[in-house]
């Protein structure tokens, strides 16, 4: 009876623990490096700057944002050495792609390949699907652009990922574009659809996650109040979730110290009360 008892001690534990650690994974607080070359994105202020809105969004969720402009491979390993991922802002005004050098390109592809995440917005052209594609050897395709009168569906992917207590469904935004559904790779999760279109995927590649947002942030909620005609939906949500996924929901490191204690504390407990129950004579059932 005494083994049980610690048997349940620890579980209720190591569930306290499980909260904890859960809190701290989805609570984290991501450093972020967003690219703002005015070159290729709009670096105006809002609210058309798409580029300072999703900056003015993470910081808003409590991120760390630090921009970077320089495209060579130095720049590109320097980026993702000194944050969680990279985040590339709407290629409004220029396909960063063709610009980037051989090595450049692979400095990227094994960053990614190695663990660090990687978000990017869709594109009224195909800017998008010229990095997705050239990059990391897919073969996605532009589908739909979409208004708010169009609602996306979260589907059946979500489940097990950050996204999986997002909103049933989100709006198409002003700026809403998506890839064909059939185009995404092999192990491609659909988080958010429309018809035969996706507008919110995660992509793997190696060990690291690519997060695919359809809207590009134009005239966002924040930094544009509602008001004022400031957009969010539910996206602001999406992109929380985006960032757990592509900095890989790492846990304080509080947390790993707790766990630690808490499963020597466990056993220890156990250890004491099974030897006070063999010295009694007593059975331990």
């Amino acid at each position: 009876m005494i083994i049980r008892k610690a048997g349940r001690r620890a579980i209720v534990l190591l569930a306290a623990f499980g909260f904890g650690f859960s809190a701290a994974a989805s609570g984290h607080a991501a450093i972020i490096g967003l690219f703002a070359n005015g070159t290729y994105v709009d670096i105006s202020p809002p609210p058309g700057g798409e580029e300072k809105n999703m900056k003015a969004s993470l910081e808003a969720l409590g991120h760390t944002v630090n921009e970077f402009t320089g495209i060579t491979d130095t720049d590109w390993n320097n980026a993702f050495a000194a944050n969680d991922f990279v985040f590339i802002a709407d290629q409004e005004l220029g396909s960063l792609f063709p610009d980037l050098s051989a090595a450049a390109r692979t400095a990227i592809q094994n960053n990614v390949s190695a663990g660090q995440g990687f978000i990017l917005h869709g594109n009224i052209g195909n800017y998008d699907i010229d990095l997705l594609n050239g990059l990391f050897g897919f073969t996605v395709a532009n589908g739909g652009n979409y208004s708010s009168a169009e609602i996306m569906t979260k589907g059946v992917d979500a489940a097990g990922t950050a996204y999986s207590d997002d909103p049933a469904t989100i709006p198409g935004n002003n700026g809403t574009y998506a890839l064909t559904t059939a185009s995404l790779p092999l192990g491609a999760k659909k988080i958010y659809t429309i018809g035969t279109d996706t507008t919110v995927a995660l992509l793997p590649y190696g060990g690291g996650n690519i997060a695919f947002l359809g809207w590009d942030w134009y005239k966002s909620n924040p930094p544009t109040a509602a008001g004022s005609g400031g957009q969010d939906g539910g996206w602001q949500q999406v992109l929380q979730s985006s960032v757990q996924e592509a900095a890989g929901g790492v846990p304080e490191p509080s947390s790993l110290l707790l766990l630690g204690g808490v499963l020597a504390g466990a056993a220890g407990w156990r250890g004491r009360k099974g030897r006070r129950s063999s010295s009694s004579g007593r059975s331990p059932a």
